[in-house]
């Protein structure tokens, strides 16, 4: 894939490329969180649909680049303006787009994967440092602070997911209900000290009301059922 490049410097090259693939690390394992016949879902009224964000991520860094960093080749303009602004909600309420509005999966995947060859391929040939209107370790460091600001925002989105849309990650413990644990126990007979009303008659003929202990007895033993969870 031929890939014309400027002549620029960047400082720490390789702080700022590692931090990018580890961002893209992060997105990635967001998504994987999502079964692939959810990916369509829009966990947030407000907010588009989940597959949005997986080419809107690619598509940001290209725009971003192209031109001022990198000179890119216009493979999918299309998918390159829809992944940049989404799909417009249409009279300014809440999005109406349905998910056959959207490329197949397997065209956004194809799309994120060929965005990222062609930028991999260019920052690898990147030689000189400060040249051109911006650096470009700030432009680097625009990407990288955009896309970590998604992985937030999706980290959100997905609490709103319903779980049977999600994958467990992998390593996660398999989880087992168990029965809890049951027993009869008997609580023994105790002394009762009962207190009884008193009432006095008082010298101006009004009366008084007193507790006074005057009886005592025991209470029967009962048995009851003791119910220990499973730890």
């Amino acid at each position: 894939m031929s890939v014309t490049n400027r002549e620029v410097t960047i400082d720490s090259p390789s702080a700022l490329l590692s931090s990018l693939a580890d961002g893209r690390c992060t997105t990635d394992a967001l998504f994987d969180i999502v079964r692939r016949d959810s990916l369509y879902e829009r966990p947030i009224p407000e907010r588009h649909r989940i597959v949005f964000y997986i080419g809107h991520l690619e598509a940001f860094d290209r725009n971003l680049l192209n031109g001022r960093l990198l000179s890119l080749r216009d493979s999918s303009p299309e998918l390159d303006r829809l992944f940049a602004f989404g799909i417009d909600p249409v009279g300014g309420g809440l999005p109406t787009d349905q998910p056959s509005d959207w490329p197949s999966l397997d065209i956004v995947r194809h799309y994120v994967q060929q965005v990222r060859d062609e930028i991999d391929e260019g920052l690898t040939h990147l030689q000189d440092t400060n040249g051109g209107e911006f650096p470009a370790a700030l432009l680097l460091n625009v990407a990288i602070e955009h896309r970590l600001m998604h992985a937030e925002t999706l980290a959100y989105m997905l609490h709103r997911l319903p779980y049977d849309h999600k994958n467990a990650p992998a390593g996660a413990p398999q989880l087992t209900p168990a029965r809890p644990q049951t027993a009869m126990v008997e609580v023994p007979a105790v002394p009762l000290l009962w207190a009884c009303p008193v009432t006095a008659t008082l010298s101006d003929g009004t009366t008084s009301m007193n507790g006074t202990p005057s009886t005592s007895t025991r209470s029967r033993s009962i048995v009851i059922r003791r119910r220990t969870p499973n730890i």
